[in-house]
């Protein structure tokens, strides 16, 4: 079985600015180690649901002042077993979808801009837009991602982030995606948190049975 993950930082526990998100403050660099954690985390989950080649791409686009994006987690951190794209531009890789997949799953994913308690929410730049649609359904980055998985007929099954993404993504995709709420929005930069362990803990054990 192969999967996909598509990994995000802005939906991981524990992050509320932008600064957790960009930049070489010692608050990126926090941002990067909770980021990394999750991804282990599901990617533990995709061996024990006995994939046997796991493509994590790594979605996140800061790592601004300078630095390439799309390089946000810590290499020598990385759970093994697993492959990791790196440095790539945003959606557009999808060899792992061509050669046939049998599942995509989100991770620190976020809700789309507008979302009131969504944290960090925007969608695909925090400047530059605001409402996509696809046949007239708003969509957020998850819900893009899940529609370009959707020309080769790989489903969506997974998602982790706040509760305001995963209700989202639900609403999008359908009620069987398996949820992960790690956090709830109290506005755009304020949420109630779970721990990083308790956050890695909800994602890893018992998910896999349910996909």
């Amino acid at each position: 079985m192969r999967v996909m993950v598509w990994a995000d930082i802005e939906g991981v526990a524990g992050i509320t600015s932008w600064e957790h998100t960009g930049g070489g403050t010692p608050l990126y660099e926090e941002g990067r180690r909770l980021y990394t954690e999750e991804i282990n985390a599901i990617v533990r989950a995709c061996r024990r649901a006995k994939a046997d080649d796991v493509i994590v791409v790594d979605g996140h686009g800061g790592g601004y002042e300078g630095a390439r994006g799309f390089m946000s987690l810590i290499p020598d951190r990385l759970e093994r077993s697993a492959r990791y794209v790196l440095g790539h531009a945003w959606a557009r890789y999808v060899e792992p979808l061509t050669q046939g997949c049998d599942a995509v799953l989100f991770v620190g994913a976020h809700a789309r801009a507008g979302t009131p308690d969504g944290v960090l929410s925007h969608t695909v730049s925090s400047e530059s837009w605001y409402l996509a649609t696809i046949n007239g359904a708003p969509v957020g980055e998850s819900g893009i991602v899940a529609a370009i998985a959707g020309c080769w007929n790989v489903p969506a099954v997974f998602v982790a982030g706040d509760e305001a993404t995963c209700k989202e993504v639900q609403e999008l995709v359908g009620a069987t995606v398996v949820t992960a709420p790690v956090k709830k929005g109290l506005g755009r930069f304020s949420a109630v948190h779970l721990a990083p362990a308790d956050a890695c803990t909800l994602i890893e054990p018992g998910r896999a049975k349910r996909w």
